[in-house]
């Protein structure tokens, strides 16, 4: 095999796990982007539904794993569609 920079091609190459210090606040987006979503069953849908879908949408982009934003997104997605279904056919949320 050919040889490049002196090292043997078989040779792994290890990279450092690459943290970010503002993690916390990624997680805190989703963890408030699912409270809203839980607050948008009980009081405008419409609105609250929307604002957790965005604040989960910029936790995502900035987060580098979906552990918690993949499950926070199909969460979200099932209280929108409760939220508006409860808006529409009982004329109010479920409060």
């Amino acid at each position: 095999m050919r040889q490049l920079s002196g090292r043997p091609a078989f040779v792994a190459v290890r990279v450092p796990a690459v943290t970010s210090r503002y993690a916390p606040l990624w997680t805190a987006l989703t963890v408030v982007a699912v409270g809203l979503a839980i607050a948008g069953l009980f009081r405008l849908p419409f609105v609250f539904e929307a604002a957790a879908g965005l604040l989960l949408l910029i936790a995502a982009r900035s987060m580098p794993d979906r552990r918690l934003t993949a499950p926070a997104i199909m969460f979200i997605s099932l209280c929108a569609m409760l939220g508006a279904t409860f808006a529409i056919v009982f004329n109010h949320a479920l409060y």
